[in-house]
């Protein structure tokens, strides 16, 4: 009973009725006649029958006096502590106990991809039951929205690869595949820029064989990387790629239909463009990405030599001759050290002289550049290798004693060049061939090929004989050439995208053109995250925006409407697009009663309950629906008018729904029917993937499940929040003009235990920011029913003029630790369970308020409140940050409620005790 109503107390009246028994006297007059004195009663024994009268009355005084406050209490809004008083009075100033909301929670569906259907559609109404764990019951949620669901939304990636290209030579390649058979050793011819190359020798070989398929996820294709030791190249734009050597491919020709659609090339268009203009042009917005994907270039290439050869007599010694007279005519003079010595001209005549310089004994002779002239003129060589004059000058004049020369004469009908491998390279092909020697290297072009026994020097034997057109060959000896052939085409695989998608992050480039995408459908994006290793993160949010890129480059990027919480690796990252809302409860049918015309007033109840209420903008709407004679009824506010044909809900303290019709109904046979839905609160917060049982399976429907926990359920309103919510609706009468009104709306809003208002700046003009929490202290995210419910409501009740912004409000947990003295005359573990007890009331969260800060000396004032403690002194009080004191100090007088450190939310602080480390340790003096 409240402390403001006096109280009739039963020895308080029997006490007065004693004194006025001993003060009576015998001039006592009652209505005029003169009473027996009363004076010489001395007795106070009950047994006396005039002192028994009077303790009779005392009692029938406290119990009237009980029942007459009692009346009192009820009849007062602020002092009622009866529900069913409550929901009365409150009746009379038009406010409404909330009855409680359904929690809300998303759910991803995945599709048969084996069905046939390339589209199958989640009725509403889809129940989904929960797996409970030992001591709880099984929850059924059921879908709100319709949604169309596709087997290729079941698993949306990201974008994961982007085409490898190279402006430099390359330390590494990474080949599409696994089965490249590339081995250390050999060659390979890389693309670089758009028309050079560069030349490597494969020094390691690493093979990522392919992801194992999981159902759902599209397994990744392995790769092969190469280390490669990059050959510098002197003068690339010398040797030009061969015809027929095409490392870089072309992108295929655009069809009619995307010239049609974007004639300038490339373009940006959302879903509703694409739709519309798919409309226009009589096609199907499928048939826009499989164009797409047709003229997509195939990736760029690398050229691996599958074999390597020496030079036919690179191994063999040069034999040494005494000098001798030259015979025949001089028509070249070339060094044996050049590679020359291994190329013979089509054609060309056998050797006709070999002329030793003076033996080793002999004085030294240095040939002229004068004496190489002439001797040239005198052999009446060709005017082309005259040309050639600066290069045999400098092989002349470098000669060593030792070295021989040779003297080929050339057919001048024919320019080819034959190369004899030292080798029969039977995977030899026409084509791109390499010739390196040392750090030298360059690209030919082999014409022809064949096989044919060739002698050299003193070797003889067969040899692979490669035609080729380039006889610029002068830099390449044959002790030290190699010849790289048998060339193979590899695609390049895509270079992996290691970037990760960034806390924050509102928009996604996917890994292929996706259709049937479009704003407003929600996505479920799971992952690891990328700075908190182990950490599974899911998120769920409405799509903002979706663009194609209908280029052959291109893919589907989304917005998001609300940012990624964390930072995700991306590899890790999957999307679903099949996700459907859903709330609490369980859907039922069943006929209410008969119509009877004479009833002004009919009256009916639900036989279960409780019934389920969605959260709105209007604050919560029951899941219900009333037909008479098959026809469905409107749900009203209020029966004002005599002819009204809707009805109203209520529901009493037991959970009991009454539906009152405002005028007679037609007389009928159970005529009035209900659909209507039960089960609300917050016992159905189901945690994330616990919601995975198809009560009833839509057809092609495989699985399902709920990527985050359930959100938003609230258990009807006490009798405490009644009393003090009630107000509202005459202080604030709807709307929201002052902060007090914008907290007062807030929370009075189904879902919300408590809000707080202040003005900031949002954006360039001022507003007014919106804290708020649920009950029992759970976090309001901005995907539940209740957030979007109470931003819509706010944006009707407040000035359109004034930024609105509601946040959720941010839990700081508290340290708090004492020293007690405890009265020796009393049991310690009491008074210290008590002493317990009382911290943890009064910082609990019901007594809290947001933006409240906590003081030192209230804390010792409810410690010494406590029956048995003679002292108390706060040895430890601080702000928790990860189970750690914020800043290193354990002890502060006084807890500001400000934001954690490295916190960016500018949301109201409610500080609440962790009751872990709540420490109370007993001294003595």
């Amino acid at each position: 009973m409240s402390e403001d109503v006096q109280q009739i107390r039963y020895a308080d009246v029997l006490a007065r009725l004693q004194t006025e028994i001993a003060a009576a006297t015998p001039t006592t007059t009652v209505d005029g006649q003169i009473l027996d004195g009363l004076a010489p009663l001395r007795s106070r024994s009950s047994a006396d029958f005039t002192l028994a009268l009077a303790d009779a009355w005392a009692v029938l005084a406290e119990i009237l006096g009980f029942h007459s406050a009692r009346h009192h209490e009820e009849a007062c809004l602020g002092l009622a502590s009866e529900l069913r008083s409550l929901i009365e009075l409150s009746r009379l100033v038009g406010y409404r106990p909330d009855p409680g909301v359904a929690a809300s929670a998303s759910l991803a569906f995945t599709i048969d991809d084996a069905g046939s259907a390339p589209v199958v559609t989640i009725p509403v109404g889809t129940a989904v039951t929960s797996v409970p764990n030992p001591g709880e019951q099984s929850v059924t949620f059921e879908t709100v929205q319709a949604i169309s669901a596709r087997p290729t939304f079941n698993q949306l990636l990201p974008k994961r690869s982007r085409p490898q290209t190279f402006t430099t030579p390359p330390k590494s390649v990474l080949l599409a595949g696994t089965a490249t058979n590339v081995a250390v050793g050999d060659g390979m011819l890389v693309p670089i820029g758009s028309s050079g190359h560069a030349f490597g020798i494969a020094t390691a070989v690493t093979v990522r064989p392919d992801d194992t398929p999981v159902a759902g996820i599209p397994a990744r294709r392995g790769w092969t990387r190469v280390e490669l030791k990059m050959l510098p190249d002197e003068t690339p734009s010398a040797h030009p790629v061969p015809v027929g050597l095409n490392l870089w491919p072309s992108p295929l020709p655009r069809g009619p239909l995307l010239s049609a659609l974007s004639p300038q090339g490339a373009t940006i268009m959302d879903t509703e463009a694409l739709r519309a203009a798919a409309v226009n042009g009589g096609f199907d917005t499928a048939d826009v990405f499989a164009a797409l994907r047709a003229s997509q270039a195939l990736p760029q290439s690398v050229l691996v030599f599958r074999a390597q050869a020496g030079i036919l007599g690179g191994s063999t010694p040069i034999k040494q001759t005494p000098p001798a007279p030259t015979t025949g005519a001089v028509k070249a003079v070339l060094s044996p050290s050049a590679l020359e010595k291994a190329v013979a001209r089509a054609g060309a005549e056998t050797v006709v002289a070999k002329v030793a310089p003076p033996h080793a004994a002999a004085e030294k002779v240095v040939p002229s550049a004068a004496l190489q002239k002439a001797a040239m003129a005198k052999a009446a060589v060709p005017p082309a290798i005259r040309a050639n004059l600066p290069a045999l000058d400098a092989i002349w004049t470098g000669a060593s004693l030792n070295d021989f020369l040779t003297v080929v004469v050339p057919k001048p009908s024919s320019t080819d060049v034959y190369v004899y491998c030292d080798t029969v390279v039977r995977a030899a092909k026409p084509g791109p061939i390499v010739l390196r020697d040392g750090g030298v290297w360059r690209l030919i072009e082999a014409v022809g090929v064949d096989t044919r026994s060739a002698a050299v020097f003193t070797v003889a034997g067969k040899s692979t004989v490669l035609r080729v057109t380039d006889d610029d060959l002068t830099k390449f000896t044959i002790a030290g050439t190699s010849v790289y052939l048998a060339g193979e085409l590899l695609p390049l695989a895509g270079e992996p995208n290691t970037i990760d998608l960034p806390a924050g992050a509102t928009n996604i480039g996917l890994d292929d053109w996706v259709d049937g995408l479009a704003a407003d459908r929600l996505v479920a994006i799971t992952g690891m995250s990328a700075t908190h290793p182990g950490l599974a993160v899911a998120h769920v949010s409405a799509l903002k925006a979706v663009r194609h890129e209908l280029s052959p480059t291109g893919q589907t990027a989304i917005d998001l409407l609300d940012p990624l919480p964390d930072a995700l690796s991306r590899e890790s990252v999957r999307i679903n697009a099949n996700v459907a809302p859903a709330t609490h409860g369980q859907s039922r049918s069943e006929v209410l009663g008969s119509g009877q015309g004479q009833d002004q007033l009919p009256v009916f109840t639900l036989s279960a309950g409780p019934l389920t209420y969605i959260s709105d903008a209007s604050g919560s709407t029951p899941a219900l629906t009333v037909y008479v004679n098959g026809v469905r009824r409107d749900r009203v506010a209020a029966l004002l008018d005599p002819g009204e044909r809707g009805y109203t809900v209520s529901q009493d303290d037991k959970q009991i729904t009454t539906i009152q019709f405002g005028s007679p109904l037609p007389t009928g046979v159970i005529n009035v029917r209900a659909d209507y839905r039960i089960g609300l609160g917050a016992g159905a917060a189901v945690r994330a993937r616990q919601l995975s049982m198809l009560a009833s399976r839509p057809p092609g429907v495989r699985a399902v499940i709920n990527p985050l926990p359930a959100r938003g359920g609230a258990d009807p309103e006490t009798v405490d929040e009644a009393s003090r919510n009630a107000p509202v609706s005459v202080r604030a009468l709807g709307r929201a003009v002052s902060l007090v009104d914008y907290a007062d709306f807030a929370r009075a809003f189904p879902g919300i235990a408590k809000a707080s208002a202040r003005f900031v700046g949002v954006g360039a003009a001022r507003g007014v920011q919106v804290t708020v929490i649920g009950p029992r202290g759970t976090e309001i995210t901005t995907d539940s029913g209740v957030y979007t419910g109470l931003v819509a409501a706010l944006a009707a009740g407040s000035d359109e003029l004034i930024a609105v912004r509601v946040l959720p409000a941010q839990r700081v947990p508290i340290r708090v630790g004492a020293d007690l003295r405890i009265d020796p005359d009393r049991i310690t573990a009491d008074v210290v369970a008590a002493a317990r007890r009382a911290v943890v009331a009064a910082l609990s969260f019901g007594v809290r308020d947001l933006g409240q800060p906590v003081w030192s000396s209230e804390i010792v004032d409810v410690l010494q409140s406590v029956p048995g403690v003679i002292a108390a002194d706060v040895t430890a009080l601080c702000r928790l940050v990860d189970g750690k004191p914020e800043y290193g100090k354990i002890y502060r007088s006084y807890l500001r409620p400000d934001p954690p450190a490295g916190s960016t939310s500018t949301a109201a602080v409610l500080l609440t005790l962790d009751v872990t480390s709540l420490t109370l340790k007993v001294v003595t003096p």
